[in-house]
């Protein structure tokens, strides 16, 4: 019964976790659908997936073990268990890829603010002295 109330939990969690980087991924989603996106958007599945499967193989487990019948089998385990680390991973390449590619734009983004004050003061500089100023 103890197993059942951390799996509780550990799911809980996970939902909890999952409902704010797929918030994230969809409000990214807008900003454009490039390569980074896309990768967050392939470990979001991975992620969700895992986790939707641990959940399963937990509730047969706790079930089977309820039954008194013999444990489920678990060839598919060792895969359940790398796809989250292994989407935990394409998760943070991605956000790296956009976490770059807003700094170059950002960095863009101060060199044509000063280019437009540039032409400010001299449009002024002009209107003030002629065109032979």
């Amino acid at each position: 019964m103890a197993v059942a109330g951390f799996s509780l939990i550990a799911i809980v969690v996970f939902v909890a976790i999952l409902t704010g980087l797929w918030t994230g991924v969809v409000g990214l989603r807008q900003a454009g659908r490039n390569g980074a996106w896309w990768t967050m958007l392939t470990a979001m599945v991975g992620i969700t997936l895992g986790i939707v499967a641990y959940g399963v193989f937990m509730w047969i487990l706790i079930d089977q073990s309820s039954r008194g019948t013999s444990a489920p089998n678990m060839n598919f385990l060792p895969v359940m268990i790398m796809m989250i680390p292994a989407s935990l991973l394409l998760f943070s390449i991605g956000f790296a890829m956009h976490g770059l590619k807003t700094t170059r734009v950002q960095e863009r983004l101060n060199e044509l603010e000063q280019l437009t004050g540039a032409m400010s003061e001299e449009i002024d500089r002009l209107r003030e002295g002629g065109p032979n100023a």
